[in-house]
């Protein structure tokens, strides 16, 4: 169980039963949710990561400014819209204009456009986009989290901490360098250990050639049932031959 579950599951309790009422609820919510999660409390005005960030927005038709305020703005990390509504139909429809209205925002705020788009419904949903791929998708393109059994689910509480804290580090990308580091180091100190046991350098490198080609196919399907990785683990926990 995750170090914060039990309080997030004491939250969701407490706001299961909340009538719906967008305005009345949201920051004390916002900053509940925020406490439980374990992240940084919205701040002042003029921080960064604060509720009711104004932006200008011009409108095309008649090239006058207008001010409109995001939710919850954190520069560099997300723009969260807010809705409260009832469960059913009308809901993701609320919440897909709510979408709209974020991705909107995304091009007005004076800052880089962050890399996540979030839409609350208050207690209920939280849906992220994150813009890894060039832009933040459709609106289907998003990930759904239950705030109700947030608590039950270690990848997602873990996925918003980082969210908060260190959305950069869950750019494919930059993830993808970091493994791709991580592995060629591996391989070369398998490497050297094999050829210290006086195997010949040649023969070392097809076999984890070998290897590398079936953990792909593994990855991608092309191996049924994942049979490297189960010999591997059995090897490791002294189950093997």
């Amino acid at each position: 169980m995750h170090p914060q579950s039990p309080v997030l599951r004491a939250l969701a309790e407490k706001w299961d039963a909340v009538p719906a009422a967008e305005r009345a609820n949201f920051q004390s919510y916002a900053t509940e949710f925020c406490a439980a999660l374990g992240v940084a409390l919205p701040q002042p005005r003029g921080s960064g990561y604060e509720f009711e960030y104004p932006v200008t927005t011009t409108d095309r038709r008649t090239g006058k400014d207008a001010t409109n305020f995001i939710d919850l703005y954190h520069q560099g990390r997300f723009i969260l819209e807010a809705k409260h509504t009832d469960a059913g139909l009308g809901a993701d429809r609320v919440l897909g204009a709510a979408y709209g209205q974020a991705k909107g925002y995304a091009g007005d705020v004076p800052h880089a456009p962050p890399p996540y788009l979030m839409v609350m419904n208050i207690a209920r949903t939280l849906l992220v986009w994150d813009r890894w791929s060039g832009n933040y998708g459709g609106v289907n393109a998003s990930r759904r989290i239950d705030l109700r059994t947030l608590w039950q689910r270690d990848d997602d509480i873990e996925f918003l901490r980082t969210v908060w804290n260190d959305p950069d580090s869950l750019n494919p990308a930059i993830r993808g360098r970091v493994v791709t580091r991580e592995v060629a180091e591996r391989l070369a100190k398998r490497s050297a250990s094999l050829e210290g046991r006086g195997l010949d350098g040649e023969r070392v490198a097809r076999f984890l050639m070998r290897c590398v080609f079936t953990m792909f196919a593994e990855d991608v399907g092309l191996l049924q049932g994942k049979p490297f990785q189960t010999a591997l683990q059995a090897i490791g926990g002294g189950g093997g031959g």
